[in-house]
């Protein structure tokens, strides 16, 4: 590499890695990592910031920071649908009642992830997980961060 060539952050390189890993191609690797850090607001480059950006946390997200020190948030992350993904595959998936109910308690322990792209790094976590009301509801804790961008409506709520 000469001094003018710009050097991939040690993500992005592991990135490529885990895509060729799976089977891909070099070339197809880097369009997939690319893609993916580019919609995350994720830097490839060493040096370069990260891009400001809203960020969604799937679901209905509630939040009760009554006291200080209190990061606890809850909400429902997922009810039975089908969803409609044109760029991936599959394109169609469909997520049963059946289904989510037995995946509802492998949630807990789990890092909160946003943008499905981006899991949040520890404290953030669920630590309560379960099916109730047609929906995987949650329980976790966040750290100071998430909860100031949280309460200053940086990290959004899609559902």
């Amino acid at each position: 590499m000469t001094d003018g060539e710009k050097q991939h952050t040690p993500e992005f390189e592991r990135c490529i890695e885990e895509v060729m890993a799976q089977g891909h191609e070099k070339g197809n690797a880097f369009a997939i990592c690319t893609a993916t850090f580019q919609r995350a607001g994720k830097p490839i480059f060493a040096g370069e910031a990260i891009s400001p950006r809203c960020y969604y946390m799937i679901g209905e997200l509630k939040h009760d920071f009554i006291q200080p020190g209190d990061n606890r948030v809850y909400g429902q992350a997922i009810h039975p649908m089908k969803t409609y993904h044109p760029n991936e595959f599959p394109e169609f998936r469909v997520y049963l009642e059946e289904e989510l109910q037995k995946a509802a308690e492998t949630l807990i322990g789990k890092p909160f992830g946003m943008d499905h792209l981006y899991l949040l790094p520890e404290p953030n976590h669920i630590t309560k997980a379960w099916y109730a009301d047609d929906a995987v509801n949650f329980e976790g804790i966040v750290n100071d961060n998430v909860k100031k961008m949280i309460e200053n409506g940086e990290i959004k709520v899609s559902a």
